[in-house]
């Protein structure tokens, strides 16, 4: 007798839904799949056999080869589903971060503190332009404006503080305000001032990075208490919860020490499912359902916290 129904195997992928459950006839979840970690789909006589990029086989056994043939049908279609959502997802989050580092039309935001206008004619700030020569065309415009005061006011020290002016204008991202000497010369604020936009530009071009890392289990897998599987510390923050493969099949992080997979930093005080500074990757051995050795291979996948999200 198989375990595996065409009509039950697998259900719809739905909107929210990164991975494919599979389900034996008794309506029970067997493996949890990932559509992008599988290189291989065959039949072979009854079986649909999976193979996944860490070479973890997975055979599901239909009542014949028709039947097979079918089910593999109906897994691709699911797994195209999620791909290409994915896929699509990934495309708007690029063209997100394209137009972050497009960054600010400095120029302009300059003439509304000064002068309380729009920048007039071809905007030297707008999308065209990269942040580089933003920063010159400020600095030149800075400078233009210097020169003006220099000519009409006899004590040119007793200038605007733009690097407050600047502070005060500049994206909410936790900044660290800029300071300055009373005592120095206009000519020195200046310079400081550019200096700051130079480090806020460097920090608005640090890129999200997806973190993809495989380990084998150094610690004992045994007993009823949280294992600290891998012996490792995390200090990379995540964005959003954390991905962990072993040998291929997804488990679940949690926010609950009493569930199979969670971080923890304060001792499991508390448990995250995301990775924090000082962050340790726990299993429950009486949870998992199945023993892992030094020998199988556990993936952790995560993106980067970025700061412009």
């Amino acid at each position: 007798m198989s375990n595996y129904s065409l009509n039950k195997f697998v259900r719809e992928a739905k909107p929210t839904d990164n991975l494919v459950t599979i389900y034996n006839i008794n309506g029970l979840p067997t493996y949890t799949v990932n559509p992008l970690s599988i290189t291989r789909v065959l039949v072979q006589n009854n079986l649909v056999v999976l193979t996944t990029n860490k070479n973890v086989v997975i055979n599901l056994d239909f009542t014949d080869n028709n039947e097979a043939r079918l089910a593999l049908v109906e897994l691709q279609r699911q797994f195209d589903i999620i791909r290409k959502r994915i896929t699509t997802q990934a495309q708007a989050q690029a063209q997100a971060v394209e137009i972050v580092q497009s960054g600010t039309d400095f120029t302009q935001i300059y003439n509304q503190i000064i002068y309380g206008t729009q920048s007039g004619g071809t905007q030297s700030g707008g999308t065209q332009s990269s942040i580089e020569s933003r920063i010159v065309d400020l600095v030149k415009m800075i400078s233009q404006s210097m020169n003006t005061l220099q000519q009409n006011i006899g004590i040119t020290d007793a200038g605007p503080d733009f690097i407050s002016m600047y502070d005060i204008k500049k994206l909410e991202y936790n900044p660290i305000l800029s300071t300055y000497s009373t005592t120095d010369s206009l000519t020195q604020r200046i310079k400081t001032l550019t200096e700051h936009i130079a480090q806020d530009i460097y920090t608005l071009n640090q890129k999200q990075e997806k973190i993809s890392n495989s380990f084998n289990p150094v610690n004992t897998f045994s007993g009823n208490e949280p294992v600290d599987i891998l012996n490792l510390t995390f200090n990379e923050l995540s964005e959003g919860p954390v991905t962990i493969l072993i040998n291929g099949i997804y488990l679940k992080p949690s926010n609950s020490i009493q569930n199979i997979a969670f971080f923890s930093n304060d001792g499991m005080q508390t448990a995250t499912d995301y990775i924090q500074e000082g962050s340790i990757l726990y299993i429950n051995p009486n949870k998992l359902g199945y023993d892992i050795d030094e020998n199988d291979t556990i993936t952790i996948e995560y993106l980067t916290r970025n700061i412009l999200f």
